[in-house]
């Protein structure tokens, strides 16, 4: 039996049980990715959970714990988890869509029109923030800032 703890003991001092965990974490998020990418969002939503408590400075797995939430009609889940991706990575376009719409659902149209604002300014062709800003116009009666953003939605498409 003392064998085995010594054993386990160099594998800690090495940091064999780090890379494990690297690999756990890893494996969380990669398992997260597929099973949203299967649309199975409530085992992407377990899986990145598990992948955000191992790696809590993941943004890309914050970010897709946001979108996974969205989907599952927790926008508030899914605005706390974008903001934290943000807040590791400000650059994090996506996020900070899906920020907007966790935001637009929850009623909450002046922030999300800032962040679909924003996502434009990093990408003017972005044809979804287009789109979804337009709705914001909508419930802000900007009848004709609506207007000339669906159009343009449209046409890049």
């Amino acid at each position: 039996m003392r064998p085995i703890v010594t054993c386990f003991a160099l594998a800690l001092m090495t940091g064999v049980g780090a890379t494990l965990a690297g690999e756990d974490e890893a494996s969380a998020s990669a398992r997260g990715r597929a099973l949203h990418e299967a649309g199975d969002w409530r085992g992407a939503e377990r899986e990145l959970q598990e992948a955000t408590a191992a790696a809590p400075e993941d943004a890309a797995a914050w970010g897709l714990l946001g979108t996974t939430r969205n989907a599952l009609s927790n926008y508030a889940g899914g605005a706390q988890a974008c903001e934290r991706a943000l807040a590791l990575d400000p650059s994090n376009l996506r996020a900070r869509f899906d920020l907007g719409v966790a935001l637009f659902n929850l009623s909450r149209s002046p922030e999300a029109a800032a962040q679909f604002d924003a996502v434009l300014i990093a990408d003017a062709r972005h044809a979804d923030a287009t789109w979804m800003r337009g709705h914001c116009a909508l419930r802000g009666a900007e009848w004709d800032l609506a207007e000339r953003l669906f159009v343009a939605a449209s046409e890049r498409g």
